[in-house]
């Protein structure tokens, strides 16, 4: 049972691909300039951005998750998008402990998000069914 829930779950994102694909494209190019953010106006624009990416994003996953199909990388689109909120919430200079190692964690974390998603889109665009 689980398996064939999984199946027409991966089917009904099959049909979201290019909805999908939006949003991982949105997500790279809106951490890039959150990370290159250093001054006070790069910091306000980045900020900016991301609170329209947000809104874009929530569109996009009311069109995947139509008729109360949540796709499972809702919740994973979401928490990096809370990450993204967080980073440019503090201070990178002045924040305790935001060194290099902190900086590095965050971006393993991100890398691992990103590979199971792309793993699970992958899979998604081989799968066959209605995706009822």
């Amino acid at each position: 049972m689980a398996r064939e829930d999984r199946e027409r779950q991966l089917a009904r994102d099959r049909h979201a691909l290019a909805q999908h694909e939006a949003i991982v494209a949105l997500l790279v190019s809106t951490r890039r300039q959150v990370e290159r953010a250093r001054s006070d106006k790069t910091l306000r624009a980045a900020t900016a951005r991301l609170a329209e990416i947000e809104v874009e994003i929530e569109k996009r996953l009311e069109w995947i998750n139509l008729w109360g199909n949540v796709s499972p990388l809702t919740t994973t689109y979401r928490e990096m998008l809370h990450s993204l909120r967080q980073g440019l919430a503090r201070d990178r200079r002045a924040r305790p402990g935001g060194g290099p190692d902190s900086q590095a964690d965050s971006r393993l974390d991100w890398n691992r998000r990103m590979g199971k998603i792309r793993a699970y889109l992958r899979e998604a665009a081989e799968s066959e069914g209605e995706g009822e």
